[in-house]
């Protein structure tokens, strides 16, 4: 795949770089051509961005010095020269334009080689038209192989806040080798013996997959222990997961041996530092997750006290290791402290993949801990603040408590998009809504709240706690009866440990207790979706009538009459589990009535009729259920493998394995994640059985499609995508659907397919990495959305609960 003008060299008004001889490794990019912004960059779904639309209509052409280019809005701007100034021995491009805008530079090669790309400060770049992977938060850590053609090499970089700093260098083997970043490690407790997975990062510089390696890990006492690695893709890095099992005798750096073997052949070592610590001392614990076999991490403050205590789930802010977070409190004796990651500093804001680590790590550390169930509580500052209002708001009966400090609300309520109520933008903001909290603010009821804020922070305007403040206790519309609030005079956004320590707010937490479940005889409950959030107590939202809106219970146990009563909301099918022995029981909902028996298993499912209720089954797997009832987001997230096609021509196949890359990369920068990237012809069912699949290319250019979506409603193939009975025709649109795995219950496809070389182009930055950023079952999008914006899109909207298109919800365009 390449622009389909870059590879003519044009003429230069400046040397972006010189293009008189070749240059030589390593290389620092000081010449470049950069435009401002040419669209609008926002935490949305739709995006407007007019150098994109150049790139996915093949007008694209190495800019000169004052060629213009015209942006969505219509206004005019020019590509101007810019040249880096020194900072250090690296030096940096600097300038507003980068706020945003793009930036053009070259490298000339003698020779086909691979080289190692070490940028920073832009959010992707495309070499020589491929997209990877860019370091918008400058970690500083991320270095990615390049394929370098003889001749010359165009880099377009898209830059986001004003800096850049980009060089290449050679890489240290022509095979594959160990990369000295981006280690995830655990703290090994001194005098037990200690088996954790490690994650490392291994770089492919060549184009040729990996395939029969290993990894090998020895300890001081020389217990050595091998992990075979999935095959993996070239010309990029992947982390990796291994092992190690060691007894340390004493609190201190520990020097573990890795070893990379291919084919049992060495081929790279590198030696790595954990730590030995106490047994009641501070440290990271590393789990394995569920979503992307990926290893991931949590600091914990061990409780001082003895026996079976609590344990407070603690978020960090933006930018902010789980390290420093846990670093800033002292020990309790009546609580573990657990401090997940959010996958990154950055991570997703603890919504999506945030989200789910976040119950990962609580699943891991009650396990390991063994905790008091009902002494569990919630807080987090900043960033973790909105993660504590996010999680409280979803899993309100999993905390005693919880307390937001310096919290921000929603995206929404802080510098977000909002997305209109209707047509295609409407279903974009459904399926965005678990990001409301407000909608769900209701759950809020069912714990203590304690806010804390300064009262001049200057990030987090304290505006945000006052609004919640009068939207729980003290405006019109206040319920909550167990709420304190604090805010903190001449206090800014970090005033030290006390920010999350603070001890009014830590014996806030410890007063309180989680009811026995066996004792809950009402339950108030709202979901956004039940993908998302689908039980309360003994009470489960199964399925909603419309999907991705708001769904809401209030239900009230008689044990004396044995008798529930209560309402509903956008509620199809209802899963109740009631605190009583098997026997009568008499359910009203919505006025209607429904004598049955509670069965020996204690469980009874209803279902909704037009008007009326009914008892009735379990759910089958081929219907939309909590386990698996969209949105596409949904899919990537359950053991996830992507798979590429190869069916097509050279460049389609190029193109597809470019996408494969770019997403697997994207994972890995903005997740700590290791996704499995495999070609159609090396994907075997059985093998990957139950696990969801990233599927990218369409029916014709990937060959696992009929195997996993066979008899689905929906179809794309070159020239066309075919949704229900509908047909949109062209080969300038991007397809992107989730729907269940042909031959699994509990997986998914997530399908990302172009109808055509433009339609491919389209799917290559589809931001559904993006925290907050939602998309529906379905949406069909042209090319002409990066102008246009949402009058691009053809359809959006979510199946039917059987998963059918006539039963579904949709959005259409009336455009061809």
């Amino acid at each position: 795949m390449r622009f389909r003008s870059l590879a003519v060299l044009g003429v230069y008004a400046c040397a972006v770089s010189s293009l008189l001889g070749a240059e030589t490794l390593p290389f620092v990019f000081e010449n470049a051509l950069t435009v401002s912004q040419i669209g609008r960059s926002a935490r949305s779904p739709i995006r407007f961005d007019a150098v994109e639309h150049q790139i996915v209509t093949g007008a694209f052409a190495a800019p000169t010095d004052g060629a213009p280019i015209t942006a969505p809005d219509g206004t005019v701007q020019a590509w101007g020269t810019l040249k880096a100034v020194a900072k250090g021995d690296f030096p940096e491009f600097a300038d507003p334009r980068l706020n945003g805008g793009y930036l053009f530079a070259t490298f000339e090669s003698d020779e086909d080689r691979s080289a190692l790309l070490e940028a920073q400060g832009h959010s992707m770049v495309y070499v020589n038209g491929e997209p990877r992977i860019g370091d918008p938060y400058s970690y500083g850590w991320l270095r990615i192989p390049v394929v370098l053609k003889k001749g010359r090499n165009d880099f377009l970089f898209a830059c986001g806040r004003g800096r850049l700093q980009a060089r290449l260098t050679p890489c240290p083997s022509d095979g594959p080798f160990l990369l000295a970043a981006d280690d995830t490690l655990p703290d090994l407790v001194a005098g037990e013996d200690n088996d954790l997975p490690l994650g490392l990062a291994v770089a492919v510089p060549t184009a040729a997959q990996l395939l029969n390696a290993t990894l090998e890990v020895r300890s001081p006492e020389g217990t050595v222990t091998s992990t075979p690695l999935p095959s993996l893709l070239g010309s990029t890095a992947s982390k990796v997961a291994a092992q190690v099992k060691c007894r340390p005798n004493a609190p201190g750096p520990i020097a573990l041996d890795v070893t990379l073997k291919v084919d049992g052949q060495v081929v790279a070592q590198r030696s790595v530092e954990a730590v030995a610590v106490g047994p009641h001392d501070r440290r990271k614990i590393t789990f394995r997750s569920g979503i992307d076999g990926s290893v991931q991490y949590y600091s914990c403050v061990p409780a001082s006290g003895e026996g079976q205590v609590g344990l407070i789930l603690s978020l960090h802010g933006a930018s902010v290791e789980a390290t420093s977070q846990a670093a800033s409190y002292s020990p309790k004796s009546w609580a573990h402290i657990i401090c997940p990651t959010n996958r990154r500093p950055f991570g997703f804001d603890w919504e999506d993949w945030g989200r789910l680590d976040a119950l990962e790590a609580l699943a891991d550390a009650q396990r390991r801990f063994n905790t008091d169930p009902r002494r569990q509580w919630l807080t987090g500052h900043s960033m973790g603040g909105h993660g504590t209002w996010q999680l409280g708001s979803h899993f309100p009966d999993r905390f005693a408590a919880i307390a937001p400090s310096a919290g921000w609300i929603s995206f929404s309520s802080y510098g977000g998009v909002t997305l209109a109520t209707e047509g295609a933008e409407w279903m974009f903001a459904r399926a965005s809504s678990a990001s409301d909290t407000l909608a769900l603010k209701s759950n809020l009821a069912h714990f203590g709240i304690y806010i804390l804020h300064g009262d001049i922070d200057d990030n987090v305007p304290v505006a945000q706690a006052r609004r919640m403040r009068s939207e729980l206790a003290s405006g019109e519309t206040a319920f909550h009866s167990d709420f304190v609030y604090f805010e903190k005079r001449g206090a800014n956004h970090w005033w030290g440990s006390e920010c999350v320590d603070w001890p009014p707010l830590m014996a806030f937490l410890a007063e309180r207790t989680l009811p026995e479940a066996k004792a809950v005889d009402s339950i108030s409950f709202s979901t956004a979706a039940p993908s998302v959030s689908s039980t309360c107590h003994w009470l489960a939202v199964d399925q909603q009538i419309t999907a991705w809106a708001t769904s809401s219970v209030q239900v009230a146990l008689d044990r004396l009459k044995r008798s529930i009563s209560g309402t509903t909301g956008n509620v199809a099918r209802l899963r109740l589990s009631p605190p009583i022995e098997a026997g009568p029981l008499a359910v009203t909902l919505d006025n209607t009535t429904v004598e049955t028996t509670l069965g020996a298993d204690g469980v009874l499912w209803l279902v909704r009729e037009g008007d009326a209720w009914k008892v009735g089954e379990a759910p089958a797997p081929a219907s939309k259920r909590a386990e698996r009832s969209g949105a596409f987001k949904d899919a990537i997230g359950r053991d996830l493998v992507i798979v590429y096609g190869t069916a097509g021509d050279e460049a389609d196949d190029a193109a597809l394995r470019a996408k494969a890359r770019f997403d697997a990369e994207t994972f890995w920068y903005r997740g700590n994640g290791s996704l499995d990237v495999i070609a159609d012809i090396d994907f075997e069912p059985s093998r990957y059985a139950d696990r969801s699949v990233l599927l990218i290319g369409n029916a014709e250019t990937n060959g696992a499609w009929n195997g996993l979506l066979g008899g689905a409603p929906i179809l794309v193939r070159n020239g066309s995508v075919k949704v229900g009975d509908r047909e949109l025709a062209g080969d300038d649109l991007a397809c992107l659907f989730a729907y269940p795995r042909r031959d699994s219950d509990v997986a998914y496809v997530a399908a990302v397919a172009g109808t055509g070389r433009t339609g491919t182009l389209l799917t290559m930055r589809v931001p559904y990495f993006v925290s907050g950023v939602g998309y529906p079952d379905l949406c069909v999008l042209h090319a002409s959305t990066l102008l246009s914006g949402a009058a691009g899109f053809r359809a959006a909207g979510f199946f039917g609960n059987d998963w059918s298109v006539e039963k579904g919800d949709w959005a259409t365009s009336p455009n061809p």
